[in-house]
């Protein structure tokens, strides 16, 4: 047989195999974008932040600490619920008043249902349920990153639900009717998440059946471009053939991105995602967790209004770490402070200071300090290897969405075996390391799956670039299962003929 021919042969049997799998695919990468656009319908635009208003915290934090006969702590914060500051005190999720000392009962869920009716914008609306989430589950995945959470469901026609993280007063998730259905359908149709029960024998399946798949489009370019088009004029099967040849070499290009890109990016799966095993959170004595709030707002920026407090742990030293809001002048902060609930001006900024506990002096460049004990922690690298420490307050390069943490500081390693480490100084954890070798597979996923090289002309230009590929590869599929259908029926017809 020549050669020619066998690779025919070969095109048709591996397109036999791959025809379903990339119907799926391209059918649900179809509607992702669909997916992302429709979301639930919540508030739109930023959330102010917390503001501390000083003069309300009547009540001493040792005083707080003592009556709820804690020996240690994790974590302090001072939150604004009900109108009135609450000491956040960890572990035990406690939720005290600073004006006037009571413990709020099922304080976290209190504040989470708070929090929630912030962040939809609606606080009239009824809340029917609040649940605490403790792992992750098909409708809240590992992707939102963030646990423990609170599930608080609204009584709204579109069943809406909101995942609030009430440790960083932060929204994780919103999900409603449609994105629920979608997000099942996505994850059985193109994630293929019914292969559970084979673990990572899910991911094998998937890279063999993607690898196929561009291996079928190579073999069919070069058929595309070492044979001669079919002349159809009135034979059917010719006609679909000569329609396949049109339509596939216009759809060859996408369909070799979404299946090395794919078959790449469930090869990377196999050495599973660590990062929640990084993370530090020492438990402080009670009786040196000391907070003088003269003494703080001595040191501190006077333009400054103070949104969180932590505690952290740097060279044997403990640290109030302060999140702050800077403005450009004070009439901005007065109006801020009398209204915790308006909107924060537009030229607010955010600041972060380390003061320490033991003489109230601040920590030069404390951030980014505590950000490379972070990341040495978590490494083990040395110092020395350090190139660049750098905020992050975007998403964007390297730093996708789907890491969620914001802001974090980047801590990039030189030496043999560059690594940028970003961590989330408020929260004392790891939220991705990545390496030369994880770039390659980030921007191939990133660049060749959802064609994030459209960027610099907006998302609507790359959305259609993902729904035209996918559309085309929907439609070659089709166009050669219809001249497959043929060709069986002209070999059925010689073999009766025979």
């Amino acid at each position: 047989m020549a050669v020619k021919q066998q690779i025919y042969q070969w095109h048709r049997r591996l397109s036999l195999i791959i025809a379903l799998p990339v119907l799926l695919w391209a059918i649900s990468g179809l509607m992702h974008p669909f997916m992302t656009a429709v979301k639930p319908k919540i508030k739109h635009g930023p959330t102010p932040p917390n503001v501390i208003d000083t003069g309300e915290v009547k009540v001493p934090l040792a005083v707080v600490l003592q009556q709820l006969h804690l020996d240690s702590v994790q974590q302090v914060n001072i939150v604004r619920m009900h109108q009135q500051p609450f000491y956040q005190v960890e572990p035990g999720s406690h939720y005290v008043s600073a004006t006037t000392g009571q413990e709020m009962p099922d304080g976290a869920a209190e504040y989470a249902r708070s929090l929630a009716q912030t962040f939809l914008g609606d606080r009239n609306c009824n809340i029917s349920r609040v649940t605490r989430i403790t792992a992750f589950t098909d409708q809240y995945r590992d992707i939102n990153r963030l646990l423990p959470v609170y599930k608080v469901d609204f009584d709204r026609s579109d069943g809406i639900s909101l995942y609030v993280d009430d440790a960083g007063s932060r929204l994780a998730l919103a999900t409603d009717h449609f994105r629920i259905g979608f997000q099942r359908f996505f994850t059985l149709v193109h994630t293929w998440e019914w292969l559970l029960i084979l673990g990572k024998g899910r991911l094998v399946v998937e890279a063999i059946l993607a690898g196929l798949t561009f291996i079928t489009a190579l073999l069919g370019l070069y058929l595309f471009f070492c044979t001669k088009p079919p002349k159809a004029r009135s034979n059917q099967r010719l006609k679909y053939r000569a329609l396949h040849r049109i339509t596939s070499i216009i759809t060859v290009l996408f369909t070799l991105m979404f299946s090395f890109s794919g078959a790449f990016h469930a090869l990377a799966k196999f050495k599973g995602d660590h990062r929640r095993d990084f993370f530090v959170a020492p438990y402080f004595a009670a009786g040196d967790v000391q907070l003088n709030l003269p003494r703080l707002l001595h040191v501190l920026d006077p333009n400054t209004a103070i949104n969180s407090l932590s505690l952290v742990s740097l060279q044997g030293e403990n640290y109030w770490r302060i999140n702050q809001t800077w403005f450009n002048n004070t009439a901005d902060l007065e109006a801020c402070c009398r209204k915790p609930g308006e909107v924060v001006p537009v030229n607010a900024q955010p600041k972060v200071t380390y003061v320490r506990m033991s003489d109230y002096q601040v920590l030069p460049d404390g951030d980014a300090r505590y950000a490379r004990y972070l990341a040495h922690t978590f490494s083990g690298l040395p110092d020395r290897d350090i190139q660049a420490t750098d905020p992050v307050t975007a998403f964007g390069g390297e730093y996708e969405f789907i890491d969620k943490r914001l802001p974090v500081v980047k801590v990039s390693y030189g030496g043999a075996a560059p690594v940028r480490y970003y961590v989330e100084t408020s929260t004392g954890v790891l939220s991705v390391a990545v390496s030369d070798k994880d770039l390659v597979e980030g921007y191939s996923f990133a660049l060749l799956h959802k064609h994030h090289f459209w960027d610099g002309l907006g998302k609507t230009v790359r959305d259609a670039s993902t729904i035209t590929g996918a559309l085309l590869n929907v439609l070659a599929v089709v166009i050669g299962l219809i001249l497959y259908r043929y060709t069986i029926k002209k070999k059925n017809k010689s073999l009766r003929h025979y």
